[in-house]
């Protein structure tokens, strides 16, 4: 997401290590992310520069497509339910077990009426095709809804985005 949008943007200082990334995460192997103030560390790292993450859990389908069309916006990352693997041919969930019931993250590219485009990490786990790490995959737009809505109708949704205030450095 931020890789895609700083080339966009021309901005190479958007982007961010791997390691950086899971420490703004507070991420911990096998277990995900700890941290529930991800866009106020990541707002805090681009503070040179006039751009803030922002992290909604009330969208609906129309602001994110909206974001996904704003060119002042990176691409939204979505949080969906494990049904998304429902539809994933080669993986199967295991309803019983907590630690199979994670949520997953895919990084929206665009909606249409019928299908959205998504940048799915695992895509190239379930794929004989070793290109796939990097193509946006197409699912069906009130599948996605459905699963990124989850049982709790919470919409979590991170993005970043440029805002109207200078930096320091610019006075």
């Amino acid at each position: 997401m931020l890789e895609e949008f700083s080339g966009r943007k021309k901005i190479p200082d958007l982007t961010l290590s791997l390691r950086r990334i899971k420490k703004i995460c507070d991420y911990r192997n096998q277990q995900g992310s700890f941290s529930l103030e991800i866009d106020t560390r990541l707002t805090a790292e681009f503070s040179d520069y006039p751009y803030e993450a922002s992290f909604s859990d009330e969208l609906g389908p129309g602001q994110l497509k909206k974001i996904t069309q704003d060119y002042q916006s990176s691409y939204p990352i979505i949080k969906v339910s494990s049904d998304y693997f429902e539809n994933v041919v080669g993986y199967k969930t295991q309803r019983d077990s907590p630690e199979n019931q994670r949520s997953h993250y895919l990084i929206v590219v665009a909606i249409n009426d019928k299908t959205t485009l998504v940048y799915d990490p695992f895509a190239s786990y379930f794929s004989n095709d070793t290109n796939t790490l990097m193509d946006p995959v197409e699912v069906d737009k009130q599948e996605l809804i459905r699963c990124w809505r989850g049982e709790l109708e919470v919409t979590d949704t991170l993005w970043v985005e440029q805002t109207n205030q200078r930096t320091l450095g610019e006075y």
